[in-house]
């Protein structure tokens, strides 16, 4: 473990050297996702293709219909013209459609122009393994795939680390006062306790902050207005035609057209980029039974967004956020990195 970490440390201050240097290369991360339930993941998909700091080297849906999340992935990825993204398809366990199905019914697989690996757990390993730089995994679902790619090989622990959304240390949803068994963890409890077994650092963004994370007010209303004024150019315009599909199939209180519903799943990938706007620190995790990450002498040590950090006197510390993710909106998808 202590291996592990000397060389994130060492990789951290050889990014920073560069970075002043101007010679900083995008950290590779894979982003295992169970899109199509919820719309989170839709905005951290376009958090991460408009993030230069990252290369986005693989995709991988996990956990229940995942053909079905491929073709949202897919669907999403020609959209923006990024099909040089392999998509991998995890592990399917069951054939329950997600709200956003019907958002990509006009869509085909067989149509898509880009890679495909049916074996999304093998995509897991090959892609950590070939990699000439650690690898971060961001991680925004249940992980049974993930699980499968550490016992089919263990080794990747050496070269990856994990950024994942979920559970709960102090705060439950709503920013209720107590703990709750978060969605990610216990709806798959074992993979979850595969992956804090697993010998590598984790950064856990828990619903203590990630719950809390939402765009509303006059900047959602600016961001629709360049939305509207430039349609073929701006970033979240898929997402706004999802959210419609989504509202109407879920029937949400949530008015797309006022605010984002939680935007949870973005937090992983800001941990990778810009972790300053949370205070992290070290407890030690363990799952339990039920499905809770509860602190335990046999936890796992694990590093936890457990609060949100002040960026400046005139904003509270999620409104600093939300400005920061419409300003990454606002700039684009970057177009696929030169051969």
């Amino acid at each position: 473990m202590n291996k592990i970490l000397r060389i994130f440390a060492l990789a951290a201050i050889l990014l920073f050297c560069l970075n002043l240097l101007g010679l900083a290369q995008p950290t590779p991360v894979i982003w295992v996702t169970d899109i199509g339930a919820g719309m989170d993941d839709c905005w951290a998909l376009a958090l991460l293709l408009c993030s230069p700091e990252l290369d986005l080297k693989l995709i991988v849906t996990d956990s229940q219909d995942t053909v079905g999340k491929a073709k949202i992935v897919a669907k999403f990825l020609q959209t923006y013209r990024r099909q040089d993204i392999p998509i991998g398809v995890g592990i399917h366990r069951e054939s329950k459609p997600g709200a956003l199905s019907a958002w990509a019914t006009d869509f085909s697989l067989a149509t898509y122009t880009g890679t495909i690996r049916d074996d999304g757990v093998q995509a897991i390993v090959d892609t950590i393994s070939n990699a000439s730089q650690p690898v971060t995994l961001l991680i925004t679902s249940p992980c049974p795939t993930v699980a499968e790619a550490l016992r089919r090989a263990p080794q990747i622990t050496k070269a990856a680390r994990v950024i994942a959304m979920g559970g709960s240390i102090t705060t439950g949803y709503d920013g209720m006062p107590t703990p709750d068994a978060e969605y990610n963890i216990r709806s798959d409890i074992r993979a979850a306790q595969a992956l804090f077994a697993a010998p590598w650092e984790i950064t856990l963004a828990p619903l203590d902050t990630a719950d809390a994370i939402l765009i509303q007010g006059s900047i959602y209303q600016d961001l629709r207005r360049f939305v509207d004024q430039n349609k073929t150019e701006i970033t979240i315009q898929p997402i706004m035609d999802a959210y419609r599909s989504w509202k109407e199939a879920t029937r949400s209180r949530v008015d797309p057209e006022i605010r984002t519903t939680s935007l949870a799943d973005t937090a992983p990938v800001v941990l990778a980029i810009q972790p300053d706007f949370f205070e992290i620190e070290e407890y030690p995790i363990r799952v339990d039974t039920r499905g809770y990450t509860i602190q335990s002498l046999t936890g796992k040590p694990t590093r936890v967004a457990i609060r949100w950090k002040a960026q400046s006197s005139a904003q509270n510390p999620v409104d600093s956020y939300s400005t920061f993710l419409v300003n990454r909106y606002l700039k684009g998808v970057l177009p696929p990195p030169k051969p």
